[in-house]
C-alpha cells in the first residue's frame, strides 16, 4: 500500500508541476503557467517518496470571503489516477482549509469531465449552478459549480 504525505508545496518542489498532468483530460501543465502558479497560489500537494504526484491550488487575492475558497484546479500525474490519490488529497486539504476557518470550498467542472464530476460527487460535493460567462463575456465552455461544506 503506498503511503502519500499531503502537504503545502515548497517552493522546491514546484518544478515538478510541469511534469504533472492537468485533470482527467490528459493536457500537460504549460511550463509558461508556472511563474504565475507559483506567484499568483498557493499550492497543496500529494507526495509519495520525493515526487509530487497530485496537487491542488487556489489564489489567495481570489479570495470571495475569508471563509469562502474557491479552488482553481486538481491535477493528477497519470500514472497515479484512479488510485485514490486526488480523493485523498482533497479531502486533506479541506482538512487543512478547516483549520483556517473555511466553512466553503467552491469549484468549477467542465460539464463533459466525467472523471471529475464524478470524484467530487464522491466527496460529497454539492452541485450549485452554471456559468456560462461574466458580464458580456461568454467563456468557450460552460462549467458546472460546486460546493464542499468543510
Amino acid at each position: 500500500m503506498n503511503q502519500f504525505i499531503y502537504r503545502l508545496a515548497r517552493p522546491e518542489d514546484l518544478s515538478d508541476l510541469m511534469q504533472a498532468s492537468v485533470g482527467n483530460d490528459g493536457v500537460t501543465l504549460d511550463a509558461d503557467l508556472l511563474p504565475q502558479l507559483v506567484e499568483n497560489s498557493k499550492v497543496y500537494c500529494a507526495v509519495s517518496v520525493d515526487e509530487i504526484i497530485a496537487l491542488t491550488y487556489w489564489q489567495e487575492d481570489f479570495l470571495l470571503r475569508k471563509d469562502i475558497w474557491f479552488l482553481s484546479q486538481v491535477t493528477t500525474k497519470p500514472f497515479w489516477r484512479k488510485k485514490s490519490v486526488a480523493f485523498g488529497l482533497l479531502k486533506s486539504f479541506f482538512d487543512y482549509a478547516h483549520g483556517f476557518g473555511v466553512k466553503k470550498i467552491y469549484f468549477d467542472i467542465h460539464p463533459d469531465n466525467q472523471p471529475s464530476l464524478n470524484l467530487f460527487k464522491k466527496i460529497g460535493a454539492i452541485e450549485s449552478g452554471s456559468i456560462n460567462g461574466f458580464d458580456d463575456e461568454v467563456l468557450e465552455d460552460s462549467r458546472v459549480i460546486f460546493r464542499v461544506n468543510v
